[in-house]
């Protein structure tokens, strides 16, 4: 995963991911089939914060026994309802921007995506990001060109998307007018309302970004964006920021 320019004006940017894909029938990160047809990846962060000292991308429960449920990095997911995670590279002179896996099963029913500590040189899907997402309403990661006035953080790889209402990442053309984040692989869900992404320990030597997936959702039929504890008393939700990009 690689990241040239990380989120400005965020202390620490962190993504974790405890698992990732479980009990998947072809889940994996960087597998060559992602999940088709699925309605909606669940984005869950539990600590996702805007100007705090870490924002951490968190999802406890992401895509379990997903007929196809793999991160896709070559074709991103298209008209997606948020942003896209992209692991094309990994996080480069990041402050505290890290993604770590602990455990990234290659081919395996189960592909977790584990992220505690940030791992350098990670020859495996990386998040990415050339230039940061400015005045981004969170942490956002970008790879070829970051979502600029996002919502929330973007992660892109080789174009990201641009008035994201959350955080992108992309790898071989990451979606357009993305609203949640997507996993791409090979060929990522089309027409997902939104793309899970959870990493617990994602690479070691950082400051404190870790993506976390405790366990990938279920059945992900529709799998809605779960945030136990995203951006608690943040103006922006008070002011029902979210609600209107729900609509």
């Amino acid at each position: 995963m690689d990241t040239e320019g990380l989120v400005e004006g965020v202390g620490s940017a962190a993504l974790d991911a405890e698992e990732l894909v479980e009990g998947v029938g072809k889940a994996a990160l960087d597998t060559e089939g992602l999940v088709e047809e699925v309605r909606t990846a669940a984005l869950d962060t539990e600590g996702l914060v805007e100007g705090v000292g870490s924002a951490v991308l968190d999802t406890e429960r992401l895509v379990e026994e997903v007929g196809r449920a793999a991160l896709n990095t070559e074709g991103l997911v298209e008209e997606v309802g948020r942003a896209s995670l992209d692991t094309g590279g990994l996080v480069e002179g990041v402050g505290r921007a890290a993604l770590d896996t602990e455990g990234l099963e290659e081919g395996v029913g189960r592909a977790a995506l584990d992220t505690e500590g940030l791992m350098e040189g990670v020859g495996s899907a990386a998040l990415e990001t050339e230039w940061m997402v400015e005045e981004a309403g969170s942490a956002a990661l970008d790879t070829e060109g970051l979502v600029e006035e996002v919502g929330k953080a973007a992660l892109e790889t080789e174009g990201l998307v641009e008035e994201v209402g959350s955080a992108a990442v992309d790898t071989e053309g990451l979606v357009e007018e993305v609203g949640s984040a997507v996993l791409d692989t090979e060929w990522l869900v089309k027409g997902v309302g939104r793309a899970a992404l959870d990493t617990q320990r994602l690479m070691e030597g950082v400051g404190g970004a870790a993506l976390d997936t405790e366990g990938l959702v279920e059945e992900v039929g529709s799998s809605a964006l779960d945030t136990e504890g995203l951006v608690e008393e943040q103006p922006w939700i008070q002011r029902g920021w979210w609600k209107r990009l729900e609509a």
